[in-house]
């Protein structure tokens, strides 16, 4: 008896598919003998499941179909195999479908299906699964909370992986951030934790241009009735400043920093905060210190 099998496929367009039936009738014509199974389109192979994972293969379809829109093919070529008994059309492997079929072969490890795969082959997952993680974490807007990602099927055991792979960070409790090479940025992090924070001070300087300086930190202002322990994370670094009620709300505008809005200060605020008697004092005292004793590096 031949081998049974689920196979997760992705279809082609209708185009696409009378496109392809033109081929076969030609090549009927040209003499090639054989037979077409009634009923099935033709599609794109993506992962191979036993029939005892039927429950998986369903959810990965159902995961697969939320996560990717269609993915543009070019049919490059014609070949045969198994062996020799079936032709097949193939089409060249672009970025888009080669993220398909990473995504559907790691999410079949992370269904469960994983525990009979060679080593070798969950190294390799694990080299191309990082794009899979990111495209999930992309939907969250590069941060997801614990809750979120047992929904998408990241569970205890998965997580501590992932965070001891580098895969991903944790924040602060309960919540995670994707760390691959190609990583987001702070500001999803920062919005998410702190929709009320203000981008000020330094941060604003260089988001102005004022500076040729990158802070060591972000500057946030906040009121100052704002709890001060939701400031205790392991990344990113922040650093709040707690302004008075009556001030906190002057000046602010909405800017975008790598392509995400956030609130900012005004130019103009943003000088004033840096014009305060105190910090302006504390200049005069260093340039003093500095022209008094010939001493370069003090710091402000």
């Amino acid at each position: 008896m031949a081998e049974q099998f689920l196979t997760l496929m992705a279809d082609l367009d209708d185009d696409t598919q009378t496109r392809i039936s033109r081929w076969y009738h030609d090549l009927k014509e040209a003499g090639f003998a054989g037979t077409q199974t009634l009923g099935l389109l033709y599609y794109i192979s993506l992962a191979k499941f036993p029939l005892s994972e039927e429950r998986a293969a369903i959810e990965i379809l159902q995961r697969a179909a939320v996560e990717f829109s269609a993915v543009p093919v070019h049919i490059s070529h014609i070949g045969i195999f198994a062996p020799g008994k079936v032709l097949f059309a193939a089409p060249e492997i672009n970025a888009d479908l080669a993220a398909l079929h990473r995504a559907a072969a790691f999410m079949r490890v992370l269904a469960g299906a994983g525990d009979s795969v060679h080593e070798v082959a969950r190294e390799r997952l694990k080299s191309h699964g990082g794009h899979f993680i990111k495209i999930v974490f992309d939907r969250y807007g590069g941060l997801m909370r614990t809750a979120e990602l047992k929904k998408e099927g990241f569970y205890y055991k998965k997580i501590q992986q992932l965070l001891k792979d580098g895969e991903i960070k944790l924040v602060r409790r309960g919540y995670y951030q994707y760390s691959g090479e190609d990583s987001f940025s702070d500001i999803p992090a920062i919005t998410t934790l702190f929709p009320d924070g203000v981008i000020c001070m330094e941060s604003a300087l260089d988001y102005y241009g004022y500076t040729d300086r990158t802070p060591a930190a972000w500057h946030l202002a906040v009121d100052n009735k704002s709890t001060r322990t939701r400031f205790y994370i392991n990344y990113p670094i922040v650093k709040p400043h707690f302004i008075q009620s009556d001030r906190y709300q002057v000046g602010i505008e909405e800017a975008e920093i790598d392509g995400k809005p956030i609130k900012i200060y005004d130019r103009e605020r943003t000088i004033c905060d840096l014009l305060t008697p105190e910090r302006v004092q504390r200049a005069y005292f260093l340039r003093k210190n500095i022209f008094a004793t010939g001493r370069t590096g003090c710091k402000a």
